[in-house]
């Protein structure tokens, strides 16, 4: 009897569908997909699933590169001569790739060579500030400094300073993949005395969450003193200017830093009373029996949720969703024979005699 049934089962196919990630500034993803279908068949004609088609319905707009969740709708129906019951096994690979980050502190001025370097009096070198002067420069007209990182002086972005209209603007735009995180600016009638960033008068920080590359800073007082008014001064003064700045960039990685995450997979809900687990296969089937499946019903739907979740520094790259479906005929109670390690989910089926 045994061999009958396995002359008539054919064990139909296995889905992969490939979801690529794909990867720029801070390592934001959405997926595309393809598939391909493979079959194993033992014995032509008699029990056949159809291929499957898989459908994303999961918007993949503003993902998280550390938590990623797709919906997976797959289609299948029976092609065969013989009627079936039908169980799926879905399967998941993920890689995460964990990105090195530079970070540096930086200032708004010159290089230490040049003459017109100012360091902060606080016994360091490296801290530095700059002199917009209202008798050099005209109304609206800008002065042009570099962004400048550690006591190497490292360019890293460019800065725009003016009075116009009784109002001091700065404006500073990180290059080559530099990024901001932190903003400090001290702006005065006096040199500054300190170069502690927190001390400086005004502080931005967290800009890494709006992944900002330009920073518009604009004021109409000195130094957050509401008495001291940039309309006030007579055009002969200097403001005395420090802008601190924590930046940072995502450098290379290598293959080093690529693992293997996770993936939680779910049934969709509303799928419940039609699918059912058994030794990590779904069965097709109320809580009752499995549903008898032939070629005059409509297609056959499964829904899945493939979560990945990256931790530690890594963010996700990739995943592969996979989906394994197998068919066995419904009559002679096939499914307790074939489907016995593991046992299905109704297990067994055929009365005990």
């Amino acid at each position: 009897m045994n061999k009958i049934i396995s002359r008539n089962l054919i064990v139909s196919f296995l889905l992969l569908m490939l979801m690529v990630a794909s990867i720029a500034g801070a390592t934001y993803a959405w997926f595309t997909s393809s598939s391909a279908v493979v079959k194993n068949v033992f014995t032509a004609g008699t029990v056949e699933l159809s291929d499957p088609n898989p459908t994303d319905i999961t918007s993949s707009t503003n993902i998280d590169p550390d938590s990623i969740c797709e919906t997976i709708e797959w289609q299948f129906s029976s092609t065969g001569k013989k009627n079936t019951h039908i169980r799926v096994r879905p399967e998941a690979e993920a890689i995460g790739e964990k990105t090195e980050i530079e970070d540096e502190t930086a200032w708004v001025g010159v290089d230490g060579g040049n003459e017109n370097f100012k360091p902060i009096n606080s016994g360091q070198d490296w801290n530095q500030y700059y002199e917009y002067d209202l008798n050099e420069f005209g109304d609206g007209e800008e002065l042009e400094l570099d962004i400048l990182a550690s006591s190497e002086f490292k360019y890293v972005g460019d800065a725009a300073t003016k009075v116009y209209a009784d109002t001091l603007y700065i404006d500073l735009e990180t290059r080559n993949n530099w990024k901001m995180e932190e903003v400090h600016i001290y702006a005065n009638t006096e040199p500054p005395s300190t170069h502690s960033p927190g001390q400086l008068g005004w502080g931005f920080e967290n800009l890494t969450g709006s992944l900002r590359t330009q920073f518009p800073f604009d004021t109409d007082i000195l130094n957050n003193d509401p008495d001291k008014l940039i309309s006030d001064l007579d055009g002969n003064e200097k403001i005395y200017i420090v802008v601190h700045l924590k930046v940072f960039k995502e450098a290379s990685t290598t293959n080093g830093d690529t693992i293997e995450l996770n993936v939680e997979i779910a049934l969709c809900a509303g799928q419940e009373n039609d699918w059912h687990e058994s030794g990590g296969w779904w069965y097709y089937g109320d809580e009752d029996e499995p549903y008898v499946v032939n070629i005059n019903l409509p297609v056959v739907t499964v829904c899945f949720k493939y979560c990945v979740t990256a931790s530690d520094g890594y963010e996700i790259k990739s995943m592969e969703a996979y989906l394994e479906a197998e068919a066995v005929q419904a009559s002679n109670y096939a499914i307790d024979y074939i489907w016995d390690d593991p046992e299905h989910y109704w297990y067994p089926l055929k009365p005990k005699e």
